[in-house]
């Protein structure tokens, strides 16, 4: 208990020295407010404070701060413990002129504003920054006493370009801006052949403004004929669109083709050089090899233009052999000299009349075999070795039989006979 009261004792004798106490508890003195002219610290407890020294900065903590004319960061304690405004000295500059209209205002070292913002004269000369300045059409500019500065301009109509040429346009002050109008011209298609380049050349044409200020010389264009052709041989001179005169006459160049060949048997005749004119027509002879409407076929022969312009068909004769038989039993064919392809025939054909018996029997069997042909090999293997023997003896009676058909045939016939190979008479 005595402990507590020694303690209790000592911070009434600190309370009574400080003059400042905030009962308030606290364990450490960052708890404690702050206070613009006092020290805190915590104390028992207790937040106690002490008073700062008269003088001593209390920056940006006075009633009155952020003012145009205020020196916030040299605020001062006073002897009462109460934090006073400080003022920027008399004359600081608290806001600049914007320009030539404007005029600064200064602080009067006991006021936190700035004073009310005053203006240049009227009349005041501000051509330097009037909207429009130095141009053809601008005129003197004054401030008119309310910060502003006025525009003056030349008057209306005053030229302020004169125009160069019959291409060209003066222009006139508006009297409201102080540039020129944008530089205008004659209108695209007036007339300025007095003062451009055409010659009276049989491609010029009358000189024409652009409507850019220049005069564009005139002239045909390079489709424009200034020189038609005389003849076949001869080419028409064109305008080169560039120039007021028509190019040197020329003939067209040699070997150009005058009058196309209409087929093989027709040559193209072509020009010198040297002439206006085309050789005359000239046909291929008749010794000249062509291709005809036929081609490529087994009676087809080498074709020849007639020397009137055609190409004739050729073909091989009735001596030329087209098609061969493969054995005794096939027909043999000619060509006919009368078309391109091999004129095979499907009429049965049979041979000369003095074929040997063993190529007349040899004719015989084919004929037969062809007949035999139509049997399936089943019914070929249905004869029996029985049978073989009957067969041999079939065959015996059929050659003998087609021998005395030959002799007979021999001692009758004084017939025509074909094969296929060429007509001969029996005797």
């Amino acid at each position: 208990m005595l402990r507590i009261l020694l303690l209790a004792g000592a911070g009434l004798l600190v309370a009574a020295e400080s003059e400042r106490v905030i009962r308030r508890g606290c364990t450490s003195s960052s708890q404690c407010p702050v206070r613009a002219c006092d020290v805190g610290t915590c104390q028992f407890g207790l937040c106690m404070y002490v008073k700062k020294t008269v003088g001593s900065k209390c920056p940006g903590m006075s009633r009155n701060n952020n003012g145009a004319c205020d020196d916030d960061a040299n605020d001062y304690c006073d002897a009462n413990g109460e934090c006073q405004n400080a003022y920027k000295v008399r004359g600081a500059v608290c806001r600049p002129a914007a320009d030539i209209c404007d005029v600064p205002e200064v602080c009067d070292g006991r006021r936190s504003t700035c004073p009310t913002d005053r203006f240049a004269p009227f009349f005041t000369v501000c051509t330097s920054i009037g909207k429009s300045s130095d141009g053809d059409c601008d005129g003197v500019d004054y401030c008119d006493g309310w910060g502003s500065c006025r525009d003056h301009f030349v008057a209306r109509d005053t030229v302020c370009r004169a125009a160069v040429n019959v291409c060209d346009v003066p222009e006139v002050c508006d009297g409201s801006t102080g540039g020129c109008p944008i530089d205008k011209f004659a209108p695209e298609g007036t007339d300025c052949t007095g003062i451009g380049a055409s010659t009276g050349g049989v491609c010029d044409i009358p000189d024409k403004c652009d409507n850019k200020g220049k005069c564009v010389e005139g002239y045909k264009p390079a489709t424009a004929v200034c020189r038609g052709a005389a003849d076949l041989c001869d080419v028409a001179e064109y305008c080169t669109g560039s120039s007021g005169s028509c190019p040197p006459d020329i003939y067209a160049s040699a070997g150009a083709v005058c009058r196309p060949g209409l087929n093989q048997c027709d040559a193209a005749e072509t020009c010198s050089g040297t002439s206006i004119l085309c050789p005359v027509d000239k046909l291929a002879p008749s010794t000249t090899v062509c291709s005809g409407s036929s081609s490529g076929g087994a009676c087809d022969a080498i074709d020849y233009c007639d020397g009137f312009g055609n190409c004739v068909d050729h073909y091989f004769g009735d001596t030329t052999l087209c098609s061969k038989g493969l054995t005794l039993c096939d027909a043999n064919y000619f060509c006919d000299g009368k078309q391109s392809a091999c004129p095979v025939t499907t009429v049965p054909v049979f041979l000369a009349a003095d074929a040997s018996t063993a190529e007349y029997v040899s004719h015989i069997v084919c004929t037969c075999a062809l007949s035999a042909s139509t049997y399936t090999s089943a019914s070929l293997a249905s004869v029996t070795t029985g049978k073989s023997a009957l067969l041999l003896v079939l065959i015996g009676v059929v050659a003998t039989t087609a021998f005395m058909v030959r002799k007979a045939h021999r001692d009758t016939s004084s017939d025509v006979i074909k094969d296929g190979y060429a007509e001969f008479i029996e005797i």
